[in-house]
C-alpha cells in the first residue's frame, strides 16, 4: 500500500468525508509501527533501566549492538550481536541511504491565470546522482472560483517526461486550501536532470493559487 504525506492523509478525514478502507490502509502504512519500525527511530546509548526487544539496536561503549533476545538490566554481551563500531555515541547513526536526501520548498503563495500552459512553482536538480530515488511533492492549493479546477504535476523538464500522474483537483471553496501531493520512483544515471512542480488553472481567466510547496528526493537503493 502507498505511503503518503501527513497533509494528504489529513485530506481523507475532513468534516463530512467518508474515508474508505483504502484510505485507512494508507494511513496505517504511512505511520511508524512500534514492533515493526523500531529500528529506524534512531540509536540511543544503552540504558539498563530500559527493556529492549529482540531486534532493537543500541550503542554501548562506542559499539553498535542488536538485541538477540528481549533483555534489560546490566548489559549482557551474550544477549547482543555486535553490528559495527560507532563513530559517536552521542549522535544517531543514519540509515543506509538516509544521508542522500534533498528538500526544496517555497512557502509563499503564487498564482497563475493561464489555462493553456503549465506554470512552474519550484524545481529541483538531481545533479550527478546515481541509483533509485523516491521523489515526493506536496502543496496547499486554492482556486479563485468556487468549484474551480486546477491541474498539478511533477515534470522531468530535461527529458520532457511526466513523473507519476497529473492531478486534476476540484476546489469547492475559493477560500479553502486543499492539500495535494504524490510520489514516485525514478532511476538516476549520473546525468543532471531538472524536475519541476507545475500547476495551472483549468478555468480561463480565474486564478489557480499554490503555496507551502515542497519537493523531496531520497535515495532508496543503488
Amino acid at each position: 500500500m502507498a505511503k503518503v504525506s501527513r497533509e494528504i492523509l489529513k485530506s481523507f478525514f475532513q468534516s463530512g468525508s467518508r474515508p474508505t478502507a483504502a484510505n485507512f490502509n494508507m494511513l496505517i502504512d504511512s505511520l511508524l509501527h512500534y514492533a515493526e519500525d523500531r529500528e529506524i527511530t534512531g540509536l540511543k546509548e544503552y540504558n539498563p533501566a530500559n527493556t529492549y526487544m529482540q531486534g532493537d539496536a543500541v550503542i554501548n561503549a562506542s559499539v553498535i549492538y542488536q538485541a538477540l533476545i528481549d533483555t534489560t538490566g546490566e548489559f549482557k554481551s551474550n544477549h547482543w550481536k555486535k553490528i559495527s563500531d560507532a563513530t559517536s555515541v552521542s549522535q544517531p547513526v543514519a540509515a543506509a541511504f538516509g544521508s542522500d536526501y534533498v528538500l526544496v520548498e517555497e512557502m509563499a503563495e503564487s498564482f497563475s491565470l493561464s489555462a493553456s500552459a503549465m506554470a512552474t512553482k519550484l524545481s529541483i536538480s538531481t545533479g550527478t546522482r546515481t541509483g533509485t530515488y523516491r521523489i515526493a511533492w506536496q502543496a496547499a492549493v486554492r482556486h479563485q472560483q468556487s468549484g474551480g479546477l486546477g491541474r498539478f504535476q511533477l515534470l522531468n523538464a530535461t527529458a520532457s517526461i511526466l513523473i507519476g500522474s497529473s492531478l486534476v483537483i476540484k476546489q469547492n471553496s475559493n477560500s479553502e486550501k486543499i492539500p495535494v501531493g504524490g510520489f514516485s520512483k525514478m532511476n538516476l544515471n549520473g546525468n543532471d536532470q531538472l524536475i519541476e512542480l507545475q500547476y495551472q488553472t483549468l478555468d480561463a481567466g480565474m486564478g489557480q493559487y499554490i503555496e507551502d510547496a515542497k519537493i523531496e528526493l531520497l535515495k532508496i537503493s543503488d
